[in-house]
């Protein structure tokens, strides 16, 4: 529509009309999905990372205070000590 055509019905429209007549309306409307898209993506991402590194922190954590148990139990101590030492559960370190 032209705007010359909008401003003839501008006596009569309202200004939601008029934004319509000239695609306002549906410009930012398209232009605020985008965006929404866009921070919900980034958002998405930075919680992915965050999960990731929690995990794999976890899991390093963990494999050291195996590796450290194994170590342990190599030397001869016993079994309580090294749940004290590692937080392992005794039946983690007997199945070592």
């Amino acid at each position: 529509m032209q705007v010359r055509e909008v401003l003839k019905m501008s006596d009569i429209a309202t200004i939601d009309e008029i934004f319509e007549g000239l695609g306002i309306i549906e410009y930012y409307e398209a232009r605020g999905e985008a965006r929404g898209r866009e921070l919900g993506e980034a958002r998405g991402r930075e919680l992915g990372e965050a999960h990731g590194k929690e995990l794999g922190e976890a899991k390093g954590k963990k494999e050291k205070a195996v590796q450290i148990a194994r170590n342990l139990k190599k030397i001869g101590l016993p079994p309580a000590q090294i749940v004290e030492v590692t937080g392992l559960t005794e039946r983690q370190i007997n199945e070592l």
